[in-house]
């Protein structure tokens, strides 16, 4: 058998952690976690003129055992909300409020 030496390992669940510092470094982190992507919302409205709602979101989705990991990306950018879908065992960071997200002072956004 091929890599016969190589023993697997369980990933530990997460309890509990905080990626409170709001530096470089710790978003360019989040980029590398994995797959996201940004898309369209669009709703019926009776308070815009074209009668349409438009949103622009962002969301990651991970397995539900990363959701303090994910639901500490809410301290980092401040514009988003963590919610779990259990059927499916997955658990989804949104940003979707990108009125209140720092344009000017923070381009994370931008690059990625």
């Amino acid at each position: 058998m091929a890599f016969s030496s190589i023993k697997p390992l369980i990933k530990p669940e997460v309890s509990k952690i905080s990626l409170v510092p709001t530096n470089l470094n710790t978003k360019n982190w989040i980029v590398g976690l994995g797959e996201g992507c940004f898309y369209i919302e669009t709703s019926k409205s009776k308070t815009h003129k074209t009668g349409i709602r438009v949103v622009l979101n962002f969301n990651i989705v991970q397995n539900i055992r990363d959701s303090y990991l994910l639901a500490s990306f809410v301290q980092v950018f401040g514009c988003s909300f963590v919610s779990s879908v259990k059927k499916y065992g997955i658990v989804k960071f949104t940003v979707k409020f990108f009125f209140r997200y720092n344009w000017k002072n923070d381009t994370f956004f931008w690059r990625i």
